[in-house]
Formats: structure tokens, C-alpha cells, sequence
């Protein structure tokens, strides 16, 4: 499979539309559908079924999308091993986000921030919290934000909470007609699709600390497949609400819960940088913590 075959199906697969992968691409819609017929003729099996005008990833699209997640973000650190972005570049700051905060909230951040101080560049990518931690230490980025709770840090890495959250509850549609708020006692012996990332322990402790049972139907360690498990009727799953609102449409319903976790955005940066200015990142640090972009 091509590089670039690989780089239309994981877009189309993480934003859910052609419309939204071309935008993000910047190429015509014409140009994503014929990549990615492309791409499927190539592999010699289907990864969106097409339905009404929308494309519902297959069950085999659902087990790529992992090893096309990976081998991707292996090669853009080979593209910035042969960029040497060791270098000094006082202008360009390297930001590494969340998957839930680099689809949506950042853009919108970096748009905002560009508008002001339009000299500064931005080189980013999004990454699980293990790898931004190590990325950090070895100064190949700049900043990271996360959603990832109950982090085990270096002693060289400093942490700063710049939002604090809650939990939503992502169900099907016309699934619960009750109000917007929806009682956790309900969760007892619910179907249940539960997420295994740094969420998991924050609500298995919440769950024990309510008397709360919900019955386990399936596991995952992606939220989007979360997301598409729910929208199948096959259970409930709750989500921070970052990426609750990044998942958001038409598919799912999402309610407030009687009672939740707290959940903190994290920005994480080096206590001591050795070659790189402070300047702009402090600078857009400050910026980033205006609490007018995470409240939705």
C-alpha cells in the first residue's frame, strides 16, 4: 500500500467524511474519492462500506487503522530526522497533542494565535502520552497537551493542568429520553464498551466508588472505534469531554452523567531547555490556557 493511499484511509477514517479529509488534505473531493478506490483496489478488499453518503468503515478498516496509525507516525519522524529539527529554529514551535485535541481544539488554537504573532511557525503531530512524554525529554518537540490522566513523569518534565473537565456518556440515538442528564445508577448491567486508555482506571476507581456494575460487551483502545461500536447499538461508552466533542454526530447521542471524575488537560514542557528559546513558549503557553477554548 502506498504511502499516500495510507494517508487518505487514516484521514478519511479519523475525520468520518470525504469532505472533512480533503479539507484537512487540502485536496479536491474527487481527488480523496479516487485515492482511496485506489487504495482499496490495491489492498484487494474493501474499508468503507458506502451507505446513504456515508462511509462506515469496515471490520477490516477497524483492525488496519492501528498499523496504519503507526506506520504513518513512523514516517513523519523519519521526515523530521532528514529535516534535522534538532536544529535551532527559534521561530517554529513543535507541538505534540492528544489525537481528540490535535483533530479539532488545536487548529483552532494555532488559527487564533497565528492571526496575533504571524511570524511564529508551528510544526505539529498528535501522539499517546508515552510517546509525547519520550519526544519531550528528547527535545524533538516543544510542547505537548494531553488528555491523559494519572501520568508517570520525568523528573525533567514539568506539568501544568490548563483545563478541568468532566466525563460525558456516549450512547446511541434514542437511546435515553429521560432529560440531559443521565443517572449513573442506570449503569448498572448496561452493555458497555469500555475504552483502555488512561481513562480506564480513573472510572474503574469511579464505578467501585458508586456501586456502579455496567456489563462489558467489548474493548478497545481507540476512541473512534468506541464511537462507531456505540452508533451499532451495541452499547454505551463514556469519554472525556474533549473527545466526546470531537466525536460528536448525527450517529450518537451525548449526556451529561448525575455525578463524574474529574478529568485535566495537561501541557507538558521541559523544566530546563538546554538549546531552544523560552520565549515563545511561554508565551504560547499562556495563550493556551484561555479556558474559551475547551469550553464547548
Amino acid at each position: 500500500m502506498k504511502s499516500r493511499h495510507l494517508e487518505i484511509f487514516h484521514s478519511v477514517y479519523t475525520l468520518g467524511t470525504i469532505t472533512e479529509a480533503a479539507k484537512a488534505l487540502n485536496i479536491s473531493q474527487p481527488g480523496v474519492s479516487k485515492l482511496l478506490s485506489e487504495a482499496e483496489k490495491d489492498i484487494g478488499f474493501s474499508l468503507f462500506n458506502r451507505v446513504k453518503k456515508r462511509l462506515i468503515p469496515t471490520e477490516e478498516a477497524h483492525r488496519m487503522y492501528s498499523y496504519a496509525d503507526r506506520v504513518l507516525k513512523d514516517l513523519e519522524e523519519l521526515q523530521r530526522f532528514t529535516e534535522n529539527t534538532f536544529n535551532e529554529v527559534s521561530n517554529t514551535l513543535r507541538i505534540s497533542s492528544s489525537p481528540s485535541i490535535g483533530i479539532k481544539v488545536l487548529p483552532e488554537i494555532i488559527a487564533e494565535y497565528s492571526s496575533k504573532k504571524n511570524d511564529v511557525n508551528f510544526d505539529t503531530t498528535t501522539k499517546h502520552s508515552d510517546q509525547m512524554i519520550s519526544d519531550l525529554i528528547n527535545q524533538k518537540i516543544d510542547i505537548g497537551i494531553t488528555t491523559a490522566q494519572n501520568l508517570n513523569l520525568d523528573k525533567n518534565i514539568k506539568q501544568q493542568n490548563i483545563y478541568k473537565g468532566k466525563f460525558l456518556l456516549v450512547t446511541p440515538i434514542n437511546f435515553f429520553t429521560g432529560g440531559s442528564v443521565f443517572p449513573i445508577n442506570k449503569l448498572n448491567d448496561m452493555p458497555f464498551i469500555k475504552v483502555e486508555t488512561s481513562i480506564s482506571n480513573v472510572l474503574d476507581e469511579f464505578f467501585l466508588k458508586h456501586k456502579v456494575q455496567p456489563r462489558y460487551v467489548s474493548s478497545t483502545d481507540t476512541y473512534q472505534i468506541a464511537k462507531s461500536l456505540v452508533s451499532k447499538n451495541l452499547g454505551v461508552t463514556i469519554l472525556d469531554e474533549v473527545t466526546a466533542d470531537t466525536l460528536k454526530d448525527e450517529h450518537v447521542n451525548i449526556f451529561e452523567l448525575s455525578s463524574s471524575p474529574d478529568f485535566t488537560i495537561k501541557l507538558l514542557s521541559l523544566v530546563k531547555k538546554e538549546k531552544r528559546s523560552d520565549l515563545i513558549n511561554n508565551d504560547f503557553i499562556s495563550f493556551v490556557s484561555n479556558k474559551k477554548f475547551w469550553t464547548r
